[in-house]
């Protein structure tokens, strides 16, 4: 061990006599070969003027090679160790290193770069994190966003919530790095941990199609045993700790079910809605908005919407009759069959609107499901209305 850290000791000063005296050739050896440690053990001490005539080499070196070379954990982490350890300003490091061609190893080369930039008592290293960061694009992968999230730790630098920063962390959230040893923490776990959760967290429910990439599983040991939807319910479970506003998941979620999307982007919200439970005191406060979803919303979350209205108990009749003639007018003849129920309901227990009820019912009895045609005329006629005498004229089903 003493004769290795010997040898690597004596290295380093030869490679920084050899810089010093003004040759680069071993230098860019050492990036091609991955060699990151050394060359931070080989710029120290160097004079900045020296540094800056290396880094313009260093740039002039890598605009050579910049249409061929796809710079990998390896010598992408030493290739930023040198752009950090001899190039002048953040601007300049961030040309090459913004590249999506370059993909360091993420958290060791943040903390490499901090040591040089530490050592050459250069102050741009959060600059360079947040040009990385705003210069990802829809061609950057997820290793280089590894990087540029490292850097943005390392410095302490806000991330931005730009589009497509919040789509690779949230893969990133789907997809950890498994180049760490130790046993793979679980999604819940990193959740608590990830310094960018409460910043990505409010654009989860403002990005469109986002929804797609929240419901995936987790496999901690078979596939049969995978923890499904595993996001929606992690998210519910950081609320009930305290670790993020409940209020936000319940209002995000309910504005991005309103806003609408595809409805495959919208299942992961209305998961999540289920998994929160909302209280009767939160649906109530929020009536408005879930009879929209119950009208308008995917099946889904109209169904969500409308078993949780209807354990309130002080929703006004008139507010549910209102919204139940768009309800029943519905293709869904799950929904559609749960209204009328619950219309049944409502004329049992308030006698002296049965005949409102009944006439609101037999907007169903113009539904293209025959079942359920039959169920809103036998429903009306038992609270007193006739379906067949026209009173509440002719009623067209939704396309």
């Amino acid at each position: 061990m003493r004769n290795a850290q010997q040898a690597f000791i004596n290295s380093a000063v030869r490679r920084r006599r050899e810089l010093a005296a003004g040759g680069t050739s071993d230098l860019f050896d050492l990036i091609q070969n991955a060699s990151a440690s050394q060359i931070v053990a080989a710029l120290a001490g160097l004079p900045e003027q020296r540094r800056r005539e290396i880094g313009a080499e260093v740039t002039t070196w890598f605009k050579q090679r910049q249409r061929t070379t796809w710079w990998t954990a390896g010598s992408g982490t030493a290739l930023a160790v040198a752009v950090v350890g001899c190039l002048p300003t953040a601007a300049q490091a961030a040309t090459i290193l913004a590249r999506n061609t370059v993909n360091p190893d993420g958290e060791r080369a943040a903390a490499l770069m901090s040591t040089v930039a530490e050592e050459r008592g250069i102050t741009w290293l959060g600059d360079l994190a947040h040009r990385l960061a705003t210069k990802i694009n829809q061609q950057t992968g997820i290793e280089h966003w590894r990087f540029a999230a490292a850097l943005l730790r390392v410095t302490g630098t806000t991330a931005p919530a730009n589009d497509r920063f919040v789509e690779l962390w949230l893969d990133s959230v789907q997809l950890p790095d498994r180049r760490r040893a130790g046993r793979p923490a679980t999604l819940i776990e990193r959740l608590r941990d990830d310094p960018f959760l409460h910043a990505m967290l409010p654009r989860l429910f403002e990005i469109d199609g986002l929804g797609l990439r929240m419901t995936f599983d987790e496999v901690t040991t078979t596939w049969d045993e995978r923890r499904r939807h595993v996001l929606p319910t992690a998210l519910a479970q950081l609320a009930t700790e305290g670790t993020i506003d409940r209020t936000i998941l319940i209002d995000g979620a309910i504005g991005r079910l309103l806003r609408g999307d595809r409805a495959s982007a919208l299942r992961a919200f209305t998961i999540l809605l289920t998994e929160l439970e909302p209280t009767t005191t939160e649906v109530a406060t929020r009536a408005t908005d879930y009879l929209r979803l119950l009208a308008d919303a995917p099946a889904p979350a109209a169904t969500m919407a409308q078993k949780a209205l209807r354990d309130l108990p002080d929703l006004e009749i008139d507010t549910v009759l209102d919204t139940s003639r768009d309800v029943l007018l519905r293709p869904d003849k799950a929904l559609v069959k749960a209204q009328l129920t619950w219309l049944d309901r409502l004329a049992r227990h308030h006698r002296d609107r049965a005949a409102q009820v009944a006439e609101v019912i037999a907007v169903a009895a113009e539904h293209p499901a025959v079942e359920l045609r039959d169920r809103a005329n036998t429903l009306a006629t038992r609270h007193g209305h006739d379906p067949t005498a026209g009173g509440i004229g002719p009623a067209k089903a939704r396309p």
